[in-house]
């Protein structure tokens, strides 16, 4: 079963994307910042990663980075989203090797079927 990692800190948002995931059977882990993200992705090693760019304690382009610095989990796929995307901001998910940037309000049933598109691309899943 694919292992997803959602780090968000709104609350609303990561249950509503948590819920839908598992209505697909993936298994999911939440973060509630940055920092949590970065040490649940290192002690789980999930499939795919769900970065709010903008949380406490470390940016989602900081997770990425670190994420990346570790050649165990430099494969794993990223998705950011954003309240508000700036065109500087995908430039610098580009350079970072982000995947996909989604901006919010997202539709659900796209960012579903995106994890799910990269999760089978990359073979990552369990």
């Amino acid at each position: 079963m694919p292992v997803v990692l959602i780090a968000e800190d709104d609350v609303d948002i990561r249950n509503l994307i948590s819920m839908a995931l598992k209505l697909q059977e993936l298994k999911v882990i939440e973060a509630f910042d940055g920092r949590d993200a970065l040490e649940k992705t290192i002690l789980h090693h999930p499939d795919i990663l769900i970065l709010d760019i903008s949380m406490p304690h470390m940016s989602g382009f900081e997770v990425c980075e670190q994420v990346h610095a570790h050649d165990n989990l430099a494969h794993i796929p990223v998705i950011f989203v954003s309240a508000k995307v700036e065109q500087s901001e995908i430039l610098k998910s580009r350079l970072l090797g982000v995947d996909t940037v989604i901006e919010k309000p997202f539709d659900f049933v796209q960012l579903v079927s995106k994890i799910l598109n990269l999760i089978k691309e990359s073979g990552t899943g369990r």
